[in-house]
């Protein structure tokens, strides 16, 4: 057999918030996920798997836009990339992605008012000393569309970035809606983690 595909839990799997927005793992959590599934139905079964695909080998908008690609739009390597070439190539590589070990966000999955103070941290683990933390915010996709194919990513509305700024406080957004708060963590060397989180604004 081939498994034409494997990769993390889509958008339909991982629960959803009250609201209905679904609910993304981090990439570290998608790459755990990955290599547990990728160990027990495709490594393990040499002489009856006869290969496989990930998905997905670049970059796509999909309920998110980091949801199942392995890149970032701007080419850095998540760590479902390293997962991969350790699997293909039998070593782990020497430059590895950063990974998430760690995130306090008390909004998350939850319903928030108009300007309201809110926090949030990450804690990222890496060989790279200096990091850069890039934060975003984005209105929640309007339009669902099968496979993503031709729905429209929603435009930033606002950002901060910055070395090692693991910690951010900032406003809720005025208007009423959906957001995610998406977190990105860049090595400066090709290597990134990712992270975001649903929250409705009253």
């Amino acid at each position: 057999y081939i498994v034409t595909e494997f990769g993390p839990l889509g958008p339909w799997e991982g629960g959803y918030t009250s609201w209905g927005a679904p609910i993304e793992l981090s990439s570290t959590e998608k790459a755990q996920f990955a290599r547990e599934g990728y160990a027990n139905a495709i490594f393990a079964e040499k002489g009856w798997c006869l290969g496989s695909y990930a998905f997905h080998w670049g970059s796509k908008q999909e309920a998110t836009p980091t949801w199942f690609g392995m890149f970032l739009p701007t080419g850095e390597m998540t760590e479902s990339v390293d997962m991969i070439s350790q699997f293909w190539t039998g070593k782990i590589p020497s430059h590895r992605a950063p990974y998430i070990v760690k995130t306090d966000v008390k909004f998350a999955n939850r319903e928030v008012n108009a300007n309201e103070s809110l926090v949030a941290n990450i804690t990222a683990v890496s060989k790279v000393t200096s990091l850069v933390y890039k934060w975003e915010i984005r209105p929640e996709v309007e339009v669902r569309i099968r496979d993503g194919n031709g729905e429209k990513q929603p435009n930033v509305i606002w950002s901060q970035s910055g070395s090692d700024l693991s910690t951010i406080s900032f406003k809720a957004p005025e208007k009423p809606g959906a957001y995610r708060l998406y977190a990105f963590v860049l090595d400066g060397k090709g290597k990134a983690a990712t992270a975001n989180f649903a929250f409705k604004v009253r």
